[in-house]
């Protein structure tokens, strides 16, 4: 029979609804109606909350020694028949021989580990997000300028000091984007790239098959790096990073905790959560609900802006102008993370197909076996599985946290919007007052908006496409003085501020501003003025309660609320401010 995960009871009937009519409702929700009864039956009568509930099961139920980093290694070896140097039984007889580092980075790839020595993944063309490319470039974390990157770790596994060597010095500078054949990047970095990319997408690649490369020089400094290190360095240096990519998920302490397992749950099959999240908590009419509302309160927010576009403060040529309106009309939001336009039973269903998970309690074998298929659904993208067509999709690598934020997908030119906001305190379709509505989540969505106006995406087009009308937009004198008058007082990072700034104007004017269809009303719970109310309520988000912010690398809290503040034109009179106060600026910066 079928098991139900924590929330997904059969609800009681309503006065004028049968038990029986609610088990039908719940039975055929569950169904995949597009199976063949007769060919594949549970395919028709159960649906992936078996597999969910399963997968929870396992991390709730499993033993400690399912969750050990050497149960994890015992499961994933550095190649085919090679085992890690630590597990062989006599180590001196370790088949060093045998052991191509490149060759285990694509096994360890496989399981989603995807950022350290080359960072390789499956990502939409810049100047044709209608198709996706293979990007090879320099992880983040991983740059191995200098010796003392990997001998603090090695030190750690009791590898002895003095077999490391120096390293070779990468020069960053040159730093491009090029397309090469595989044939032409293998000639010039002697990196076996064809044999790398067969083992991780399990399919051939001829030679002539372009990759994206980020910094040539590094990939062309790799293979004489490495070879300086002895191959037990190299592969035990693998193995802790995959053991530290592993142990960093949720579900895999040492433990079966129950919101951890929850966690891996939703994260780790984030999409199937989508689902049940839609199906057992929101349901169709609080979510057509939800979402008309978020859509409303969107558009306003693109509306304010847009007014700002046409009066051009900064003097823009009616080129740029056209090129700026364009761009944000096009701009679309998406609420979930399912695509808006397919049948999501069906796409979720189909996702998880081939998804296989024992009924032995054995964490670490479930685990792979979700990061191996979720890794192989983002690969498959580059043979375009996902159409547009199906509304916005687009499947990322990194695994999200507990921190569910917006965010701004430039290839899309939207701003995706996850299930769990929709709900108190960010919206409350019944009760909740517009004030609240605007200052919370209004001001947040319009921050990720002007994102997509920030120098970096400004020659994204409406499409998402890199163009070149607005490519040199940071060059304009009026843009550049706008930057200057805001960091008149000298900043960690200009570019959050000008979010800031700019972001608490404009949601500012998209409430209270001429048009404004929101409810203005001086509401009867407070008599906090309602423009104090709004900035109050806006200001909980620099305060570091708020788990919705993603500051980022920025300045104080303090700082960054209060030359928000000060630089909106209306805080003066907003709160009777003497003309001596600090926060009564007569000279506010307006970059747009």
């Amino acid at each position: 029979m079928l098991s139900f995960v924590e929330g997904s009871k059969i609800p009681r009937a309503s006065n004028d609804t049968t038990i029986n009519d609610w088990i039908l409702d719940f039975v055929e929700r569950h169904m995949d109606k597009d199976a063949n009864p007769c060919e594949e039956f549970y395919r028709y009568a159960t649906a992936m909350e078996e597999k969910v509930w399963r997968y929870y099961e396992t991390c709730l139920m499993a033993s400690e020694a399912t969750r050990s980093p050497k149960h994890y290694l015992e499961l994933v070896s550095p190649d085919v028949n090679l085992t890690w140097p630590q597990f062989a039984h006599e180590k001196d007889k370790w088949l060093q021989v045998d052991f191509n580092w490149l060759r285990t980075l694509a096994h360890l790839r496989r399981y989603g580990m995807e950022n350290f020595i080359i960072r390789m993944n499956v990502q939409p063309d810049a100047k044709d997000t209608n198709k996706f490319v293979v990007n090879l470039y320099m992880p983040d974390a991983e740059k191995f300028q200098e010796a003392d990157n990997i001998s603090d770790l090695l030190i750690n596994i009791g590898v002895d000091s003095s077999q490391n060597k120096e390293s070779v010095s990468l020069d960053e500078d040159g730093f491009t984007n090029e397309f090469y054949t595989l044939a032409e990047l293998q000639n010039r970095t002697e990196l076996q790239l064809q044999k790398y990319l067969k083992i991780v997408f399990g399919r051939s690649f001829n030679g002539s098959f372009k990759v994206e490369v980020q910094n040539i020089k590094y990939l062309e400094g790799l293979e004489e790096i490495l070879h300086s290190y002895d191959k037990d360095v190299v592969v035990s240096y693998l193995m802790v990073k995959f053991v530290n990519f592993i142990m960093a998920l949720d579900g895999s302490g040492p433990d079966g905790d129950s919101e951890k397992c929850l966690d891996a749950v939703r994260f780790q099959m984030e999409h199937a959560s989508d689902l049940l999240y839609e199906d057992h908590y929101l349901g169709t009419k609080k979510l057509e609900e939800y979402t008309a509302e978020v859509q409303r309160i969107f558009e306003a927010i693109k509306q304010s802006f847009k007014n700002r576009i046409e009066k051009n403060h900064l003097n823009l040529s009616s080129v740029d102008v056209s090129a700026l309106k364009e761009k944000l009309l096009a701009m679309t939001l998406t609420v979930g993370i399912l695509p808006s336009k397919a049948n999501h039973r069906r796409f979720v269903t189909d996702f998880y197909q081939g998804l296989e998970l024992d009924s032995e309690p054995d964490f670490a074998k479930a685990q792979l076996e979700v990061l191996k298929l979720r890794t192989l659904r983002v690969l498959e993208q580059l043979d375009g599985a996902f159409s547009k067509n199906e509304g916005f999709f687009l499947l990322y690598d990194e695994i999200s946290n507990n921190n569910p934020v917006p965010w701004f997908e430039v290839s899309g030119n939207t701003i995706v919007l996850v299930y769990e906001m929709l709900r108190e305190p960010v919206l409350a379709t019944e009760g909740q007052h517009d004030v609240f509505k605007m200052s919370l989540l209004g001001y947040l969505l319009t921050r990720k908006l002007m994102e997509n106006f920030t120098p970096y995406f400004l020659p994204y087009d409406g499409n998402g496409n890199y163009g070149e009308v607005l490519r040199s937009f940071e060059d304009y004198p009026s843009y550049k003085e706008a930057l200057a008058c805001l960091n008149s007082t000298q900043t960690n990072n200009l570019a959050k501020r000008v979010i800031d700034v700019v972001s608490l104007g404009i949601a500012y004017d998209a409430y209270f501003g001429e048009g404004s269809q929101f409810d203005q009303k001086q509401p009867d719970f407070t008599e906090v003025p309602l423009k104090q109310l709004f900035l109050l309520s806006i200001a909980q988000w620099f305060l570091g309660d708020a788990k919705y912010l993603d500051y980022g690398a920025a300045d104080t809290d303090e700082v960054r609320l209060g030359q928000a503040m000060r630089n909106l034109p209306n805080f003066g009179e907003i709160f009777n401010c003497p003309t001596s106060a600090v926060l009564n600026s007569t000279d506010n910066c307006q970059v747009w």
